[in-house]
């Protein structure tokens, strides 16, 4: 099994912060995807195409 986790958005993407300010969309997506890639690996399944 395959599974392709996609966070999208970058430093770069305008606009994207919590209600209050204090974290980045994608500072939370990378971390969602990263735990979520180790997890998925740790049980076998293969994750491509991640970026580092």
């Amino acid at each position: 099994m395959k599974v392709c986790i996609n966070w999208e958005h970058c430093s770069l993407t305008p606009r994207k912060r919590s209600f209050n300010q204090t974290f980045f969309e994608y500072e939370f997506n990378y971390d969602v995807a990263t735990r979520s890639k180790g997890h998925l690996e740790r049980h076998g399944v293969d994750t491509p195409g991640q970026r580092t």
